[in-house]
């Protein structure tokens, strides 16, 4: 399943937040690097940071309302990567191939972008991500995934 959405923490980036990310994709192209390279490192980054990002108690310089969208990002990323990584495994089954995008925009590429949009911070959205998945395979039919 490809991981296809700019919001993948969940919610909407902040202006300051937004200025950080362009900045280091500008700096990254002026650097000679192509848009693919510079946007793949740039997600990759982000990820990172994202999945990195300790927050077992609240971190000094962040509000409680920073602290509990930082907990709302890293649990949604986790549910995310959670189903990506149960249907790159489901994809290796019997009748997994189904769920392999070919192109962009293919049928097998616009369930995994509709089966992830649903995926938040509550893990019982991953535990029906998950569910569609298999269903999916088992009746041969992407329209499962939800």
């Amino acid at each position: 399943m490809i991981l296809a959405e700019a919001d993948i923490g969940g919610n909407t980036g902040d202006p300051t937040g937004i200025a950080y990310w362009s900045n280091l994709l500008a700096r990254a192209q002026a650097s000679g690097e192509s848009a693919q390279i510079a946007q793949a490192g740039i997600v990759g980054q982000f990820a990172h940071d994202l999945i990195d990002d300790n927050l077992s108690t609240q971190p000094t310089g962040r509000t409680t309302a920073q602290y509990q969208a930082g907990l709302v990002r890293q649990a949604t990323i986790d549910n995310k990567i959670a189903v990506s990584l149960a249907c790159l495994n489901a994809s290796q089954q019997a009748g997994g191939s189904i769920l392999d995008p070919h192109t962009i925009g293919d049928s097998a590429y616009n369930a995994s972008v509709t089966g992830l949009h649903a995926v938040t911070n509550d893990g019982t959205t991953a535990d029906v991500a998950i569910a569609g998945i298999h269903l999916a395979i088992a009746q041969q039919n992407l329209l499962n995934i939800v």
